[in-house]
């Protein structure tokens, strides 16, 4: 097949969750060779003893609510355009989270957000997740759940997460090229 940056941005950008989670998780596991499917569903791969969870997420533009009013502009939008430039990632008002995080069940979470032009990788520990207040992980993701949060990147924190826990940048043809090999 050959590479296609605005099919890929496209297809980024319309992906399900699930599906979406599996390109994740693909990514992480061709840059770190030696992971392996985990033995059980509380965490998604293992490296010896090291449990290790992968959660991505899209940085999108924030959008309003839809409401009776607006639905048919909304259904009609282009919501490619909504997935910003990591250029602008200090300008835009954009948004997006790293969610369904169970800090007891791994060792170690690789987190990532997509942008327009490239993809940045993230590295954390669960003790980091919970004692860095910059981080403001919420352990109250969904009513009544227990040992479930979440935590979110913008404008305003993502310098943070770059200086602190970034492990990797990738662009489209870089990504294209790792999957392929």
């Amino acid at each position: 097949m050959k590479y296609n940056y605005k099919n890929i941005v496209k297809t980024i950008i319309s992906l399900n969750t699930r599906k979406f989670g599996d390109v994740g998780e693909t990514i992480i596991t061709k840059i770190i060779k030696d992971l392996q499917k985990s033995d059980d569903l509380s965490y998604d791969k293992k490296l010896g003893d090291q449990r290790f969870e992968i959660k991505f997420s899209r940085a999108l533009t924030k959008s309003e609510p839809i409401t009776e009013k607006n639905i048919c502009e909304a259904l009609l939008g282009d919501n490619e355009s909504r997935l910003i430039s990591d250029k602008n990632k200090n300008i835009e008002n954009w948004d997006c989270n790293i969610q369904q995080i169970k800090v007891k069940l791994f060792d170690v979470l690789y987190y990532g957000v997509f942008f327009r032009e490239q993809i940045y990788i993230f590295k954390i520990s669960p003790n980091q997740i919970i004692e860095d207040k910059t981080i403001k992980y919420s352990n109250k993701q969904h009513r009544g759940n227990i040992g479930e949060g979440q935590f979110h990147i913008g404008k305003k924190n993502i310098d943070y997460h770059i200086k602190n826990f970034l492990y990797k940048k990738i662009n489209y043809k870089e990504l294209w090229e790792l999957l392929n090999e």
